[in-house]
């Protein structure tokens, strides 16, 4: 066991940082013939014994020419991906049981193509084509099994063009992480009451769906629902504007949830959290570690559904 640890620190070492952004230098990138290569490697044997043994000299011809196909055919499935600059990104928020897509950005500053780039993490390959002086982007997909942070680990690049007898690749460790929410309860119980926002104090003061009042400018955090798109013109979106009730601020509370186990009631607070932003409500969230005022629009339903994601086991 302590011989392949000590193999994987030489070969940490020899690559270098790949936690960001790298580019692929000799020190990054193996090669060796693939099952294919070794399989044309038989053959080459075979065909110079049977030369040798023969003495036939389209035989030894033969053979040198195939032996030097491969080894040109070496040369450029290392220089497909030698020069590639990788550039990891985080992943968009998914859900627990679904699949993240990690953008890695390959940057090709050379004046040739580079061909079937391909990108593996475990749970799947995907592979692309890098034109010149241009940058493509690879999405890997990770399996989130579970609500958290999820990092998508060793990530293997590698190339096996022009003739798959031989593969080029290089392992990369990139620091990025995608937000994995608890999965929504389904069928979920209609939204509580609002009586533990108003124990807080906290009464309804925002625009609610009650009555038009009118329009207004957009703000960023409006809800996509509220847009008045044949009111809206060029220079400016145009936003319904409601009249509030006491009371139409909604409170997402931990409590509401009693006597389900810890996972259950994080999902039932994240179907209620898609129940409000969907409705186009404003509201809050309680749980035991953090309080999130009342808002709406996007940033706020992330905001919840993060701090439900990270929440402690």
């Amino acid at each position: 066991m302590e011989l392949p640890k000590a193999i994987h620190r030489f070969l940490a070492r020899r690559r270098g940082d790949t936690r960001g952004r790298v580019t692929l230098r000799y020190r990054q990138l193996y090669i060796l013939p693939t099952a294919q290569g070794w399989l044309f490697a038989v053959l080459l044997f075979t065909l110079w014994l049977a030369a040798t043994n023969y003495r036939l000299n389209l035989g030894f011809a033969l053979t040198f020419l195939l032996t030097g196909i491969a080894l040109v055919a070496m040369h450029h499935c290392y220089r497909n991906l030698a020069g590639v600059t990788v550039v990891p990104a985080d992943a968009s928020p998914t859900w627990a049981g679904e699949t993240a897509y990690f953008p890695l950005s390959l940057e090709n500053a050379a004046r040739k193509r580079r061909v079937a780039i391909a990108a593996d993490a475990g749970h799947g390959v995907v592979t692309i084509d890098v034109l010149p002086d241009d940058t493509a982007v690879l999405h890997v997909p990770v399996t989130a099994g579970r609500r958290g942070r999820l990092h998508p680990g060793r990530v293997r690049i590698e190339s096996r063009q022009p003739t798959g007898l031989f593969r080029t690749w290089s392992w990369l460790e990139p620091a990025v992480e995608a937000v994995v929410y608890p999965r929504p309860e389904a069928p979920a119980p209609a939204l509580p009451e609002n009586a533990p926002g108003a124990a807080s104090g906290v009464r309804g003061t925002a625009a609610g769906d009650d009555d038009f009042q009118g329009l207004r400018g957009y703000r960023p955090g409006d809800p996509v629902q509220r847009i008045a798109w044949k009111a809206t013109t060029a220079a400016e979106l145009q936003v319904k504007v409601f009249a509030g009730s006491p009371g139409a601020e909604r409170w997402l509370d931990w409590q509401a949830t009693a006597g389900l186990g810890t996972e259950a009631r994080l999902q039932r607070l994240a179907a209620w959290v898609e129940t409000a932003d969907r409705s186009g409500a404003r509201y809050g969230l309680r749980l035991p570690t953090v309080v999130i005022p009342p808002g709406e629009g996007p940033v706020h339903r992330h905001r919840c559904l993060e701090a439900l994601a990270v929440f402690p086991a």
